[in-house]
């Protein structure tokens, strides 16, 4: 099996939107914040690597036509993380909530960054 990774500007845009996203989720004023510091250097790496990724899968298999095959594969992904993270990190409800709210977060991403690369390719990057 051959991957063929092309590395494009919709991609680069994609992980910096993410990363202002996350920015934006995890303020020092939004009462979900939790108490850790976030350091910009691999949180970008991460978002780039997760755009590679993304990249790869909308390309071969999961098309984005529209805005609503973006939001689905989003969805898609959060409730996969989901689904993997519950057996091992759910022991009570406030955990079971911190799960909900990950899993969205991770939906959001996954969204922004495939709505982003179909956009900035539709514009013609």
């Amino acid at each position: 099996m051959v991957i063929r990774i092309k590395i494009d500007v919709a991609v680069v845009v994609a992980a910096v939107v993410a990363e202002v996203v996350s920015l934006i989720l995890y303020s020092e004023q939004l009462p979900w914040r939790q108490p850790d510091v976030r350091y910009l250097i691999p949180s970008l790496v991460g978002d780039f690597g997760l755009a590679v990724v993304l990249q790869w899968i909308i390309m071969t298999h999961w098309y984005v036509r529209d805005w609503r095959d973006g939001l689905s594969l989003g969805l898609f992904a959060g409730c996969l993380y989901a689904a993997l993270s519950a057996p091992h990190s759910v022991w009570g409800p406030s955990s079971a909530i911190s799960l909900a709210f990950n899993s969205v977060y991770k939906a959001a991403i996954v969204s922004v960054m495939a709505l982003t690369m179909f956009y900035v390719r539709k514009a013609g990057y």
